[in-house]
């Protein structure tokens, strides 16, 4: 037996929905009834915004470009020849990991 047929003989998705109290939206006019998303900046964010910071990071922000197609050719080509399922990668994303979790 699957894994997915018990999930959906126990009630599935909608079982999880009612114990989270998460439910489908009824119509449209439920949807746009959400609150709306905010944001608020701490006074040091404000500072900083105010400070030539947030200027030199922003205009570096615009100069990069927003899309690095060599990246993505690179993880494409990759992906396509198995790269990602092999103990190189395996070992080497472990490595970097220890490094960085300072382990």
């Amino acid at each position: 037996m699957r894994i997915s047929d018990v999930f959906m003989q126990s009630g599935g998705v909608d079982k999880i929905r009612k114990a989270s109290g998460v439910h489908k939206a009824e119509n449209k006019d439920s949807v746009s009834a959400k609150p709306k998303d905010s944001v608020s900046l701490s006074k040091e964010a404000q500072k900083m915004a105010a400070s030539g910071d947030a200027k030199m990071v922003s205009a570096r922000a615009e100069a990069s470009p927003e899309v690095r197609q060599d990246r993505i050719d690179t993880v494409k080509n990759r992906v396509d020849s198995g790269y990602y399922n092999t103990s190189e990668f395996a070992d080497a994303f472990a490595d970097r990991l220890i490094k960085e979790m300072e382990l």
